[in-house]
């Protein structure tokens, strides 16, 4: 079992969910093996400042990389529970997210520090064994590799 940890809140993956066949409350990130529930965690390269450059007695100019600009990340959360309970857990991540100013973001295979929220997507409802699901689309930028 893998999990991401936004802002210091662990999120296990949405397998761990269906565990011994029944929905379980909480909130998960997708997999991506439901489509239904959102793609699994990904990532741009870094992106660099790209400058040209020329050099005294060489012909033509070259392009340098200096220093990080960014990263974008994109994860999608599924919180399960009763409609208020799901609800609930939603808003409070979102609004520990929208007011921090920068923060760790773990994926399975990487830390990214410097991380904010730059969108929160629409958020899509359903009802599932007996459960409500809300599935959010999160965009993190990485601003810097420090927080």
């Amino acid at each position: 079992m893998s999990s991401v940890t936004i802002n210091g809140t662990a999120v296990n993956d949405f397998s761990t969910a269906w565990g011994g066949g029944s929905l379980a409350d909480g909130t998960y990130y997708a997999t991506g093996e439901d489509p239904r529930f959102g793609e699994p965690p990904a990532e741009t390269a870094p992106e660099n400042d790209r400058r040209a450059v020329a050099f005294p007695g060489v012909d033509g100019q070259g392009e340098k990389d200096f220093g990080f600009r960014r990263r974008t990340i994109w994860i999608d959360l599924v919180f399960v529970g009763t409609l208020s309970g799901a609800s609930a857990a939603k808003a409070s991540l979102l609004s520990s997210l929208y007011t921090n100013t920068r923060y760790s973001v773990v994926l399975p295979d990487a830390t990214r520090q410097g991380c904010k929220l730059r969108e929160a997507g629409r958020a899509r409802q359903f009802s599932l064994d007996g459960k409500v699901v809300i599935c959010v689309p999160l965009v993190f930028a990485q601003l810097s590799e420090t927080n």
